[in-house]
């Protein structure tokens, strides 16, 4: 592919990074690993397209299909090894249907427990529908517009891994029980593409937010829990905040990438972009 002269010296500017994944991809592996995950928690099912899409760069034939192939052969292979082991199909419903369902209403760090604590039992299908179905519609768009739309090879070859980290990101903020651990992976994941940083505009904000919800989430805890001075409110305020320090990291991640991509594309780095 010949590059205009803007498009050669803009790519110029930016270091080459060597691409993350291996041309030829290993697509059992890859798929195993995946299955094991979707196995223990259901969510990282999401993973599955990116995935799928990363391995197609390898221009094996029949990619999607094999791949569908062994990642359902193993998801089966473990549901049919857990039917043997208590000889008995209920392990389903108390895993599967307590993430998908939300039985247990314990307070936590995310966004359901209060919410559906508050509402009538007569809405609870139909919102716990929708907040699942949150989770998922971000998918199709996300691999859609990260998949096709760089014009070099680094960034071509590096998207469908950044919508995986996306994807991380949208599960520690939406699933039904998230904890740290989920927020400390998408943060890790970001360390892929340290080309964006300088590119983030709110990471300060996001940063001090994160740290303040860290250091304030515990002592309101506290005071609602154990020592009985405070309220369900001041929780879950906190954890409100933290969704929010963790949105705006996730889409200043997204605007970076894209911004990245656009200052390649034209060669006008520099130039202020206003959203609207």
């Amino acid at each position: 592919m010949l590059l205009s002269s803007s498009q050669s010296s803009a790519h110029a500017r930016v270091p080459h990074l060597p691409p993350l994944v291996h041309p030829a991809g290993n697509i059992a592996t890859s798929m195993m690993a995946g299955a094991i995950a979707a196995y223990l928690e259901l969510y990282p099912l999401l993973f599955l397209p990116p995935l799928i899409l990363l391995l197609n760069d390898s221009k094996k034939s029949n990619v999607a299909l094999k791949s569908l192939v062994i990642f359902t052969a193993t998801v089966a292979g473990l549901l049919a090894s857990s039917y043997f082991l208590i000889d008995s199909w209920n392990f389903i419903e108390s895993t599967y249907g307590a993430i998908l369902f939300v039985h247990d209403l314990t307070p936590n760090i995310g966004l359901w427990w209060y919410f559906f604590i508050e509402m009538f039992n007569s809405f609870r299908a139909f919102f716990t529908v929708v907040f699942q179905l949150h989770l998922v519609i971000y998918v199709a768009p996300l691999c859609i517009k990260l998949r096709f739309v760089s014009l070099y090879p680094v960034l071509y070859r590096n998207n469908p891994l950044f919508v995986c980290v996306i994807i991380s990101g949208i599960i520690s903020i939406f699933k039904s029980y998230p904890s740290v651990s989920d927020l400390s992976l998408f943060q890790n994941l970001l360390f892929f593409f340290p080309e964006i940083f300088s590119r983030m505009r709110y990471t300060f904000f996001s940063t001090s937010t994160l740290l303040y919800t860290t250091l304030l989430g515990p002592a309101f805890y506290h005071l609602w829990i154990i020592s009985g001075t405070g309220n369900a409110n001041f929780f879950y305020a906190i954890t409100l905040v933290h969704t929010l320090a963790q949105t705006v990291t996730l889409s200043d991640a997204l605007y970076a990438m894209l911004r990245l991509e656009w200052d390649l594309q034209t060669g006008k780095h520099g130039i202020k972009v206003f959203q609207i």
